[in-house]
């Protein structure tokens, strides 16, 4: 198991990601994505700050934010040398999210002898699992701390399949804090299946049931995923689940490097 992962700059920003965590638990306007920074409310932390973070990190991230005039102002602040990959912002109400995920799992059957099951604090090896199925599926993992739960409370959902091998997973985190425009709401995604598994409905199954099992632990009253534009699986597993699209906001990351942090 890897306590952190990736290339030198990754693993730096993760950990000043643990350095800052008081301060992070602290302020309504951001949120401990783990691996980066996310802002909640940039105007409540304000621009010479968020420079001030960006020269520290060199990658950051804009929660849910208007894509007509947030990408603007982000190029125009930040500059030509940089890229801004963004994601499409799903979003459910308790109820709807509910509804749905039990409908998917009552749907999606599971081979015999198979396991499925959400722990809140992982084992090593189970993390190393965890890491291992997210990297071969191209999704960058969260670090070792963030899964166990030391930052925000999180919840990791897994699959293994009859010879006891991990063959699906996905996370769900309760990162916003209770003065945050996101207040009570969770934060799912880090869905990974093994390539020999696919077409099984998994993705959907893993989404469902790490939504399910959440709610019962955090009991949040709405749901938060994001998918890059032109990840349609992605986007059609998250909606079976009863989130929708939001048709104008998206989550911006702002990367002042080549580094690839996830799909």
């Amino acid at each position: 198991m890897a306590e952190y992962y990736g290339t030198d700059l990754q693993i730096a920003i993760q950990k000043r990601m643990r350095e800052r965590h008081v301060w992070i638990e602290r302020t309504p306007d951001i949120a401990n994505g783990g691996r980066v920074l996310n802002f909640v409310e940039p105007e409540k932390t304000g621009w010479d700050r968020i420079r001030e973070l960006f020269a520290e990190d060199h990658v950051i991230s804009f929660t849910a934010q208007p894509l007509a005039t947030t990408m603007p102002h982000l190029k125009a602040t930040f500059g030509d040398n940089c890229q801004y990959p963004y994601w499409n912002v799903f979003i459910g109400n308790v109820q709807r999210v509910i509804e749905a995920c039990n409908a998917v799992i009552a749907d999606v059957s599971t081979p015999m002898g198979w396991q499925l099951q959400s722990l809140e604090t992982p084992t090593d090896d189970q993390i190393s699992e965890v890491q291992k199925l997210n990297l071969a599926t191209g999704i960058a993992p969260y670090p070792a701390f963030y899964t166990r739960g030391e930052a925000v409370p999180c919840l990791t959902t897994c699959l293994w399949n009859e010879l006891g091998i991990m063959v699906a997973t996905a996370s769900a985190n309760f990162r916003y804090h209770t003065n945050s425009r996101f207040s009570g709401h969770i934060f799912e995604g880090s869905v990974s299946v093994a390539e020999e598994c696919r077409g099984m409905g998994l993705g959907k199954l893993l989404n469902a049931s790490v939504l399910i099992d959440s709610h019962k632990l955090y009991n949040w009253v709405g749901a938060v995923a994001q998918a890059r534009p032109d990840n349609e699986p992605s986007r059609r597993m998250i909606e079976a689940c009863g989130l929708e699209m939001s048709p104008d906001l998206v989550t911006i990351s702002v990367v002042a490097s080549d580094e690839e942090f996830t799909r």
